[in-house]
């Protein structure tokens, strides 16, 4: 109990700043944060070396064998450097990982060696005195090595775009420098364990404000692609053309049977009210929905020579759906798939539930088309701008294919109930 007591008075800061970055990433589990887990890595190793330099004090303290002095000081030796490596690969894109690890690699080798006593870098006296073999720079040239690498990155990403990211390097070099100079000096001496996890902690906090910069970038281009969407709704949905010859039937009833124009006037408004509606981009009830085709379907047959079936199968409807999802669909099917004037041509509105998907399906039994600027919105919605707002709003598909003669244009919405 002795021994953790001493542990963690002599390793207080340190072990309080790992522990506070743990905490935070904890909370931020969930946030999908750029190398998160070199991070973590680098996390471990730092705690590896507190345990580490605590060991030499606690062999000396109650007169340990000497020989664990020889595996602290491998460890110590192999993480530090390592430490230098690792921080290169959570800063910049190496393509070379491998490569670039060689220098480690080899200061590992040499280092493990002198377990067997050959005293190449390091050896240890039975009284825990310490030698330095001809080799013992090792540790120190490596770290140089990827210290000044590290340097000349953050000097090139300074002059770069990204400003942000070499500044933040540059302030954990200084720390650094300025560590192994007061330590030189005598000046404050026993803190390159809390430099080192303050480094990472001040690194995390920089990549958790990039991850939310982007966040935040993502939402704004939700935003304007669906600001821009509501504009293409409310202009291109409510089209002159059909606007025009939904007025010349009702002008045309008006002398023939006033009370249809007026049941048409009334069809009319409530199709128009739907369009303007649907510009706000909201969620609705898939009758509401519903009930918008069966307008755009009574204007329809207010030419009494169209002579197409329209057949509704609903086995589903409790649900939302985005507004005009699919009524735009329907109207694609009836002008651009089937014959309207002929008696075998039928669209299909078919909506029902498997698992916790629910799948809106409208049918047309014409002779099908190809995915092109016509049937993509020219005129109308479109598919194009109906799958977009889905995927959007609710993270719905829309997905589009032949069956058995049938043009099918399936619609997949996860049920939220």
């Amino acid at each position: 109990m002795d021994v953790i007591l001493d542990f963690i008075s002599e390793r207080y800061m340190t072990l309080m700043i790992l522990l506070g970055l743990a905490s935070v990433i904890y909370a931020n589990r969930k946030s999908k944060i750029d190398k998160l887990n070199i991070i973590v890595i680098m996390m471990m190793i730092s705690l590896v070396i507190v345990v580490c330099e605590f060991t030499e004090d606690w062999c000396d303290k109650y007169n340990k064998d000497y020989r664990i002095l020889y595996v602290k000081t491998m460890l110590v030796y192999w993480m530090y450097p390592l430490m230098a490596l690792l921080g290169i690969y959570l800063t910049v894109h190496i393509k070379n990982k491998l490569l670039l690890a060689v220098p480690q690699f080899v200061n590992m080798v040499i280092t493990a060696v002198d377990l067997t006593g050959t005293g190449f870098v390091y050896s240890f006296s039975q009284d825990h005195s310490f030698h330095g073999g001809p080799m013992r720079g090792m540790q120190f040239f490596v770290i140089c090595f990827y210290s000044v690498l590290f340097a000349y990155y953050s000097v090139r990403y300074i002059r770069s775009e990204n400003k942000a990211r070499g500044l933040i390097m540059q302030f954990i070099i200084v720390m650094i420098i300025v560590t192994i100079w007061a330590e030189y000096m005598n000046f404050a001496s026993g803190y390159a364990d809390e430099v080192v996890a303050l480094s990472l902690f001040v690194y995390y906090c920089y990549l958790a404000t990039v991850h939310q910069s982007k966040v935040d970038a993502a939402l704004h281009k939700r935003e304007l692609e669906l600001e821009q969407s509501k504009l293409t709704l409310l202009m291109t949905q409510i089209k002159p053309h059909f606007i025009n010859n939904s007025l010349i039937a009702v002008r045309e009833l008006c002398y023939e049977d006033p009370e249809k124009a007026a049941e048409l006037i009334n069809h009319f408004s409530l199709y128009l009210r739907n369009n303007i509606e649907a510009a706000d981009n909201q969620m609705i009830p898939f009758t509401k929905e519903i009930d918008a085709v069966k307008e755009y379907l009574n204007l329809e047959y207010a030419d009494t020579s169209k002579a197409f079936k329209t057949v509704f199968e609903l086995g589903y409807t409790d649900f939302e759906l985005p507004s005009l999802s699919v009524e735009p669909l329907v109207e694609n099917a009836v002008k651009h798939g089937v014959d309207r004037y002929s008696e075998k041509s039928e669209v299909r509105i078919i909506s029902y539930k498997q698992g916790d998907n629910v799948f809106i399906e409208i049918r047309d039994n014409g002779k099908g088309f190809d995915m092109n600027k016509e049937t993509l919105g020219k005129g109308g919605i479109g598919l194009k701008n109906a799958a977009k707002r889905l995927e959007l709003m609710c993270g719905g598909e829309l997905n589009i294919d032949r069956d058995d003669g049938w043009t099918v244009i399936r619609i997949r919405i996860c049920d939220k109930n």
